[in-house]
């Protein structure tokens, strides 16, 4: 039941943001068109002279339309603004809390495997991605997806921290448990929690590298490292700049 409310609730918000963003359009479009009326009554008055009294009426009102639309507009593009950064911070708080449930670490200094504690992670892993796909504003989406690359980060150094993964047993006693087990062996690791938990730490195809465009050091900037320090990467930068000299 509760479950049923809250998706209820998510629907109607997703809804409500739709219809505010047609509304925002609808508020523009009248001022729009408030403007053109306002600058031809304008363009009148210098070509007749003087504004008729219905004229001057008509002036009067255009311009507390004029008001009234721009107040509208704040308004809605207020709401807009607020409702799409907490979109944001509840997709941040669901990332941190699927990335909490699973930093709990054995002896070994891994996730323990610990069949809910993954399941777990992998939903709210899957809540903070569909929070974050009903942003939209253009600046919070942008900002979604630096936040998401940062836990992606923080997955993959939890999951993969020496690039060799954890041993097969780590995931089920023997692979023919991933279909049905005993309660006298360890509960598998689910595949569907395995599935959302690795493939989120998979650099999405698609998506630019931020860094990609950053040029290489400088000979100068090399120079100044070398004497001002960081001498040590100054050196190396050195060493490797004259290895590709010296290639063919």
């Amino acid at each position: 039941m509760i479950v049923h409310r809250v998706k209820k609730t998510i629907i109607d918000l997703c809804h409500a943001l739709v219809s505010m963003h047609t509304l925002l359009w609808v508020l523009v479009a009248f001022l729009v068109v408030d403007a053109i009326a306002l600058v031809w009554l304008v363009s009148r008055e210098f070509v007749y002279g003087s504004l008729s009294s219905i004229n001057l009426s008509c002036f009067s009102n255009l311009v507390i339309l004029a008001g009234v639309l721009v107040a509208l507009l704040t308004l809605v593009w207020n709401i807009l603004k607020q409702y799409s950064e907490g979109l944001l911070k509840e997709s941040q708080e669901f990332f941190e809390k699927s990335f909490d449930v699973l930093n709990v670490l054995d002896e070994n200094q891994r996730p323990r495997n610990d069949r809910i504690r993954w399941l777990t992670s992998a939903r709210l892993l899957k809540v903070a991605e569909q929070i974050g796909a009903k942003i939209k504003l253009k600046s919070h989406k942008l900002l979604y997806e630096d936040i998401k690359d940062f836990w992606r980060s923080k997955f993959y150094d939890l999951l993969d921290p020496d690039g060799n993964g954890f041993p097969e047993n780590y995931f089920a006693e023997n692979p023919g448990d991933f279909d049905c087990w005993s309660s006298r062996v360890r509960a598998p690791l689910s595949l569907s929690s395995i599935a959302v938990l690795y493939r989120f730490c998979i650099w999405p195809e698609g998506r630019r590298d931020p860094i990609h465009d950053e040029p290489k050091f400088s000979e100068e900037e090399i120079d100044r490292m070398c004497k001002f320090g960081p001498k040590g990467l100054g050196q190396i930068l050195r060493k490797h700049r004259d290895l590709q000299r010296d290639e063919p």
